[in-house]
């Protein structure tokens, strides 16, 4: 199998390999996932619809990104026409602070048709906002807590905020 974006070699299909990277994050923050949550991720990983890019380095696959189409109340409602949501951005564990998150951001952002992106991250998440913050994303001002208490924050990007 080859990514579909990079033209390299997988030997795991992309949605699998881009799991085990999503897993060793998760694992290496001391915030291992229940079964239940490695199936919902397997299955946003294959949804249709949904862009997954990965990033390599030599044989290994080093972060992934999926982004889908973004959709009013909160995921449920009508997509909106040009507007993109990331799901989830993750780089394993031994590629981290290496530019694999902004190299990633910088495909989709080039790579896909939404000219507006927008994704929820954890306000204590202070890595994650300095790279979307560094990539143009921007405070929407809304808030909300996740399914553990954490208090999230939405972020915007779009052409009329480019990257700084």
């Amino acid at each position: 199998m080859v990514n579909r974006k990079t033209m390299e070699p997988l030997e795991t299909p992309p949605a699998e390999a881009a799991l085990a990277v999503w897993l060793a994050a998760r694992v290496a923050a001391g915030v291992p996932p229940t079964p239940e949550r490695v199936l919902r991720v397997r299955e946003k990983l294959s949804a249709e619809g949904a862009a997954l890019l990965t990033a390599t380095r030599g044989d290994s696959l080093a972060g992934m990104v999926l982004a889908e189409p973004w959709r009013a109340q909160l995921g449920r409602g009508a997509e909106r026409e040009l507007w993109g949501h990331i799901s989830m951005v993750f780089v394993h564990p031994a590629h981290q602070r290496q530019g694999v998150g902004t190299e990633l951001l910088g495909r989709l952002v080039s790579d896909y048709h939404w000219r507006n992106l927008s994704v929820w991250t954890r306000e204590s998440n202070v890595g994650a906002q300095a790279l979307y913050r560094r990539s143009g994303f921007m405070s929407t001002g809304d808030r909300s807590a996740d399914a553990s208490g954490n208090s999230i924050e939405r972020l915007e990007r779009s052409p009329l905020y480019p990257p700084t």
